[in-house]
């Protein structure tokens, strides 16, 4: 959309505002109140605070137009926010459920989405508390990995719906976005069924994800005890691939190593025993040596 460029920069504001209830991007927000700032072509928000979603918004923004591209920057805080709701509205499905503060700083510049998206800049940080994971394809693997480890320890397997989706208890991440791409390099979930750390990439303009997310039982915080699922694709076509094969190898080499170690510690208290014996050995035999040279000396001292 082509902004009147012209006629903002000529726009002189300064107020306040209460709204009781708007609506942006199909996203409600209610009891808002907001600073509203306009000179020579730099339109500010700062703040607009309201509540949204069963929590809290404050949002500080800005559209400077007093050069040729219009640039737009934004401090955006959510806390104590119902995020299945926000997706559902935003993207028409409960991706990810459950109590969420989202913390973004970002600014970009452009005069097309596609130049919005490609010029994006800044950081964020998200943390989700007791929710769920939906997504048939993810929620597949989740149980996948879970059989895995189930069949190697002889038990039996799950044969759990996966429309329900995977519980959490905790879903932690943060990052930086360049140039339209955001990277992500700490993402921690906790579950009653398992543990994951995950990092990789989305890249916004090419619509396009390549992620790394590697699982692990409960009580496990080794590396070597995780399964990595890598995620990779366009938005509408992801691609989910569980490899076990990888985690397989690195078991096996383990018990390689915990073998070797065993023989290895074995020889050495072998080796520690013959020595032993060795020593006594000599003992023995230096002491009858001894007896014996003193009975042939006897009678030439007196």
């Amino acid at each position: 959309i082509e902004l009147p460029v012209e006629m903002m920069r000529t726009l002189n504001v300064d107020g306040t505002a209460r709204i009781q209830k708007f609506t942006v991007s199909k996203l409600d927000f209610q009891d808002a109140s907001l600073t509203v700032k306009a000179n020579n072509g730099l339109l500010e928000l700062a703040p607009l605070s309201a509540k949204a979603y069963q929590g809290n918004a404050k949002i500080n923004a800005s559209l400077d137009v007093r050069k040729d591209v219009p640039g737009y920057k934004a401090q955006v805080d959510l806390r104590d926010v119902q995020s299945g709701e926000i997706l559902q509205v935003l993207f028409g499905d409960r991706l990810v459920s459950g109590t969420a503060n989202f913390k973004t700083k970002i600014s970009t510049g452009g005069g097309s989405v596609t130049a919005l998206e490609k010029n994006l800049n800044g950081n964020f940080s998200a943390k989700f508390a007791d929710g769920t994971i939906k997504g048939s394809k993810l929620s597949q693997k989740i149980n996948e990995f879970r059989n895995f480890f189930r069949k190697l320890k002889g038990k039996p397997l799950h044969n759990e719906s996966i429309d329900e989706g995977t519980k959490f208890s905790l879903l932690a991440a943060s990052g930086n976005i360049k140039n339209g791409v955001v990277t992500n390099k700490d993402l921690k979930l906790e579950a009653p069924v398992f543990l994951a750390t995950g990092k990789g990439s989305v890249d916004l303009p090419k619509k396009h994800i390549n992620y790394t997310l590697s699982l692990a039982e409960p009580g496990k915080k080794d590396k070597k005890y995780f399964v990595p699922l890598q995620i990779k694709g366009p938005f509408d076509d992801l691609g989910f691939k569980l490899n076990l094969k990888s985690f397989a190898k690195l078991q096996a080499q383990e018990a390689v190593d915990a073998e070797k170690a065993r023989l290895e510690k074995k020889l050495d208290a072998e080796k520690a025993q013959l020595k032993e014996k060795a020593k006594r050995e000599q003992d023995k035999l230096k002491n009858k040596l001894e007896d014996q040279l003193k009975d042939k000396l006897k009678g030439f001292f007196k």
